[in-house]
């Protein structure tokens, strides 16, 4: 009987423990919520973060978005100079700082839902800047065309801001830079 006793104390302190002691529940299902909250976040790929480096995530949500593309396709050509018998560089031969090009405004751009710039307006930009790899390791070749301008529908200057980089299309990066023909691109204005 003091057996019986003994074992029905042990039983009945270690539910009492185990009640004590919490437990974490795990689950496979994920909130509605949560999921739609995700969902909701806006992604941004990091070529559209390299093109939007000079804006402030302040500055974005006061911001008018104006989608722009290119007319033909640019590409950046380079070229490897020999300059010794074991060293070459690499060069441009068709894109130098100062360089321009003209885009084309995309969709008909509203502010305080008024028509504010219209389809098709040019929209001219600079390349301002330009960097090729000194060697086989170094960052991609990149050009980068920005401090654009466009025209509103009162024939008023407007400025872009953001920038259009461009893109590696392949896996020979030498000589596949782009900025590919009716790609659409994303510039902001105030």
């Amino acid at each position: 009987m003091k057996k019986l006793s003994l074992i029905l104390a042990l039983l009945l302190s270690s539910t009492t423990i185990q009640q004590s002691i919490a437990v974490p529940v795990y689950t496979d299902e994920i909130p509605q919520e949560y999921i739609n909250k995700v969902k909701s976040q806006k992604q941004t790929s990091t070529y559209e973060n390299r093109m939007m480096s000079n804006i402030s995530d302040f500055d974005k949500e006061s911001l008018i978005e104006v989608k722009v593309y290119s007319p033909e396709n640019i590409r950046f050509k380079l070229k490897a100079r020999q300059v010794s018998p074991f060293a070459y560089v690499t060069e441009a031969t068709n894109i130098k700082i100062g360089d321009k090009f003209t885009f084309l405004v995309a969709e008909d751009v509203y502010k305080n839902n008024k028509l504010y710039i219209k389809k098709g307006a040019p929209a001219t930009g600079y390349v301002k800047k330009v960097n090729i790899p000194s060697g086989n390791n170094g960052p991609a070749p990149e050009f980068n065309i920005s401090e654009f301008t466009t025209k509103d529908i009162n024939n008023n200057t407007v400025r872009l801001k953001g920038a259009v980089i461009n893109e590696y299309t392949g896996f020979i990066q030498i000589v596949s830079h782009a900025i590919n023909k009716n790609k659409i691109y994303k510039l902001y204005c105030e």
